[in-house]
């Protein structure tokens, strides 16, 4: 990726692309921040049970705000759906593009609780990171579930297609391009 290919991460394996490729980038891992959740092993059968009730999300269809004025977006609809079974939101660098956010009242249908639609409330949908030479798109769902997110659908083929296009060595944006100010200079 960093030679100047393009990862296209769906679902869980932008988790992966995230910790694997992203944040060892810069070591931006923070060591010792735990979660609060409690320990499984402290939880009796019951408690366990009405935990994982809780947490499930068996697939909510929230919405989210597609930003139309970055190239992979272009000449979408405003907004798409996605059909969510995960509460986790992208983790996301300071210079990455969102390419679409979840809206602040994102819940079209489905079950999710109010915990997790808060999670997800305003937080990136699909990211695009820059690595070296190439690009890191994360998408937060899979929008090829059940094969009907149209829209969604539209968006990954744009990823796929677009997204290579996109790579710092073929289109530098912003700092990427030296333009002789401090922050490129910082960043030689």
């Amino acid at each position: 990726v960093s030679s100047g290919g393009t990862l296209v991460a769906i679902a869980r394996a932008s988790t992966f692309a995230w910790d694997e490729l992203l944040a060892r980038e810069d070591d931006e891992k923070e060591q010792g921040d735990e979660d609060d959740e409690p320990k499984l092993n402290t939880m009796t059968y019951e408690e366990r049970r009405e935990h994982n009730i809780d947490e499930r999300i068996p697939g909510a269809v929230l919405a989210a705000a597609v930003d139309t004025t970055h190239p992979i977006a272009g000449g979408l609809r405003e907004a798409v759906a996605f059909h969510v079974f995960t509460s986790d939101p992208l983790e996301m660098k300071d210079d990455a593009y969102v390419l679409a956010r979840y809206l602040d009242a994102p819940r079209l249908g489905g079950s999710i609780n109010e915990s997790n639609l808060g999670k997800l409330a305003g937080q990136p949908a699909v990211t695009m990171h820059r690595l070296g030479g190439g690009s890191v798109i994360c998408l937060g769902a899979d929008p090829t579930n059940r094969a009907m997110n149209k829209a969604g659908m539209r968006l990954l083929a744009r990823c796929i297609m677009l997204g290579p296009s996109m790579a710092p060595s073929l289109q530098p944006l912003g700092h990427d391009v030296d333009c002789g100010c401090s922050a490129c200079a910082q960043a030689k």
